[in-house]
């Protein structure tokens, strides 16, 4: 039990790293652009390989050289803009019938391109494997043990996606297929007006109390520094989080993966990383509880970090993984002990309990003032604020 009080003579010598970019064999790229310069209806679908190899111009030219929508897989980077106008978003991953959804939609396309992604990772998976129809596949990955793993018959191609996707695009600029120029027109004009009806579906609830996710969402994209860091970990209202501030490269961070609770430590250890940047963590509140004690040590060692809490008073995302687990079936289901208010949770409390400057938002009109006098301090803060629920329950 004293192995820490003894002593050694070990030699400590520096890390040392593997140089794991590989180029790609280039008879492989060659066949894989022959493939794609005669696509009609190609598709790109990536993962946080593209962020791992700092690829996402690359990819973004190969998307716009192909006229092709660009749907994320399992996936937390930020691979492509949100507002990139052929970002398609990202396929269904937690619903009980992910699998069959994904399948109709690789279904309208003859080659699909898979770069640095999981092909597919799915909360509930479809026995028997997912069905690809006739689509010609290509997958580029740096990690071979993703390459062919789930989905048979691809050409596969083990290379660093900057390098590999670079000379993709180098090829099909002289031989791009036809309609591209046509394809990238009308995906760009289909995001624009989803887009647009989203934000008028999120007016009709605007001055709503509790607050609308969206109004809240809208009110910290306003008062964000343009130079800001985010941490997010909205969970259920992390879509809509998208529709008001677009994350940006090297200063947007989220976690991947079916957990819940680092998005305080997160947004703590995100200051620490950028002292000289505003950092606003974006967090939900049921997971916001698996980490709590992030706020002492933010107190403790004065880290100016602001946490502004997603307050509904339950863990939606359980919520709406029982619906999309349970399907049909789930009509009429009670949710059991997801719901945090019997006693109702303040985090304002909480947070000065813990040294940290507290502050409840109950109405759509303080948040703003809120928001600005936690990024005024220079200390750390937090903004609880009581939104509405948008699963039943």
């Amino acid at each position: 039990m004293d192995v820490m009080d003894q002593e050694t003579d070990a030699t400590v010598v520096p890390t040392s790293y593997t140089r794991w970019r590989v180029r790609p064999d280039p008879s492989a790229i060659a066949e894989a652009a022959a493939i794609l310069s005669t696509c009609e209806r190609p598709l790109v679908i990536v993962g946080d390989g593209i962020a791992a190899c700092d690829a996402q111009d690359e990819l973004a030219a190969v998307a716009e050289l192909l006229g092709a929508p660009v749907q994320s897989g399992y996936a937390s980077e930020v691979n492509i803009r949100s507002d990139h106008p052929l970002n398609a978003g990202s396929f269904p991953r937690t619903t009980y019938d992910a699998a069959t959804t994904i399948a109709n939609i690789l279904g309208k396309h003859d080659v699909v391109l898979a770069a640095g992604t999981p092909f597919f990772r799915l909360a509930f998976p479809k026995p028997g494997g997912m069905d690809m129809g006739s689509a010609k596949i290509i997958q580029i990955d740096i990690d071979p043990g993703e390459i062919g793993k789930n989905i048979p018959g691809a050409l596969g191609i083990q290379a660093d996606l900057k390098a590999a996707l670079g000379e993709l695009a180098d090829l099909l600029r002289t031989s791009r297929p036809k309609g591209a120029d046509e394809r990238v027109k009308a995906i760009g004009e289909a995001a624009r007006k989803k887009r647009e009806d989203a934000l008028a579906a999120d007016r009709k609830s605007w001055d709503g109390v509790p607050i609308s996710p969206a109004r809240l969402m809208s009110e910290i994209a306003a008062v964000l520094p343009p130079d800001a860091a985010v941490f997010e970990e909205a969970i259920s209202n992390s879509l809509t989080l998208g529709r008001y501030i677009t994350p940006q490269v090297g200063r947007y961070f989220r976690a991947r993966g079916g957990g819940i609770g680092p998005g305080m430590p997160g947004t703590v250890g995100l200051q620490l990383a950028m002292p000289e940047r505003k950092v606003v963590g974006i967090v939900s509140d049921g997971a916001s509880m698996y980490s709590i004690t992030a706020l002492w040590t933010a107190a403790h060692h004065k880290i100016p970090a602001v946490f502004v809490v997603c307050d509904n008073s339950s863990y939606q995302i359980l919520k709406q993984n029982v619906l999309d687990y349970l399907g049909p079936k789930g009509a009429g289901r009670k949710f059991v002990a997801m719901d945090l208010a019997d006693p109702p949770l303040r985090f304002d409390k909480l947070a000065e309990a813990m040294g940290v400057h507290g502050e409840r938002v109950e109405k759509p009109e303080q948040i703003r003032p809120a928001l600005e006098r936690a990024l005024s301090l220079g200390a750390p803060a937090l903004v609880d604020v009581r939104i509405a629920e948008t699963v039943r329950r």
